[in-house]
């Protein structure tokens, strides 16, 4: 099969690491599926937790995709996280491309196509936690929700909207976002050498599949911005317009939907009272939003 080209970032994307003092001790090596130990960056020892969905999405994309791995990780841990993915989770060497580290570009707080795929950027997606990593190659990247399992881990900050898991409890959280990503690349794909012939450049399907989530969607908002901004300002109203939605202040005639923060309020009884919209909370937008996908309406109803 034909491939594209996919640079797939590690920590916060397909696993979470911590040092084991931060960690707590509520875990074990092992305790858990797809929780691990490693020793790495002058005898650190540290927890490794693989998002759920890990090994089965890297099989798939494997097979559509060659891949190669940017990490801001240092190449010996990075190294160490690649061994276990092959030996133990996946059984063979999934990276058939480039393999990069901070320790071998000297760069800290930004990533390029041209460092690990020169040339390649018209057929090359890019799959990372940190989009404000990839600011000269945001058409190229499919951004993911970070994944978070330890809750003690102090590296990155609190406020962070991430996919998490409990504390305490040695229990997995349903986090389906891989498999999420993994149906918005195959898309990708198939578009890609469906229509190879009209565009060789990947963005433009990558574009295609974006506004696709939101297509024909009206909204409007109750609630949900601060006052003293204008809501065409702020990221949320980007992104939906990113993903193809369109977006209103007011109650426009042509509305579909109100995302509310709460009921009663004076746009939520005008939908009401005039029908056929639908009402929900800010959960369904931001859960449309990572998956890449506009989830049923009906799971997130305002009351």
């Amino acid at each position: 099969m034909r491939k594209i080209a996919l640079v797939l970032d590690l920590d916060m994307t397909i696993l979470h690491s911590c040092l084991v003092e931060r960690a707590g001790t509520d875990f074990k090596a092992g305790a858990l599926p797809d929780l691990y130990s490693l020793m790495a960056d002058g005898n650190l020892q540290y927890y490794v937790k693989f998002r759920p969905g890990c090994a089965d999405f890297l099989r798939q994309v494997s097979d559509i995709c060659e891949i190669s791995v940017y990490t801001m990780g240092t190449r010996e841990y990075a190294k160490s996280i690649l061994t276990i993915l092959n030996e133990k989770l996946i059984g063979k060497n999934f990276i058939d491309g480039k393999f990069l580290t901070r320790c071998d570009t000297g760069v800290v707080k930004e990533k390029y196509i041209q460092s690990i795929l020169p040339g390649l950027e018209e057929m090359c997606l890019i799959v990372d936690d940190q989009p404000d990593m990839w600011d000269t190659s945001k058409n190229n990247l499919v951004s993911i929700y970070p994944y978070r399992f330890f809750q003690n881990d102090i590296t990155y900050p609190k406020d962070k909207e991430v996919s998490t898991a409990p504390k305490a409890k040695l229990e997995e959280v349903q986090d389906t976002h891989l498999k999420s990503m993994l149906d918005v690349i195959k898309d990708i794909h198939h578009q890609y050498y469906t229509y190879y012939h009209m565009t060789t450049d990947i963005t433009t399907h990558l574009r295609w599949r974006q506004e696709k989530v939101f297509y024909g969607i009206h909204i409007a908002f109750s609630g949900i911005f601060p006052l003293h901004i204008d809501p065409k300002d702020h990221s949320l109203w980007k992104q939906v317009e990113q993903f193809g939605g369109t977006c209103y202040k007011t109650m426009h005639p042509n509305l579909t939907h109100l995302v509310a923060a709460r009921e009663g309020t004076e746009k939520v009884l005008e939908a009401q009272q005039r029908g056929g919209i639908y009402l929900v909370n800010p959960g369904w937008l931001n859960d449309s939003l990572a998956h890449w996908v506009k989830l049923d309406e009906k799971l997130y109803c305002v009351p």
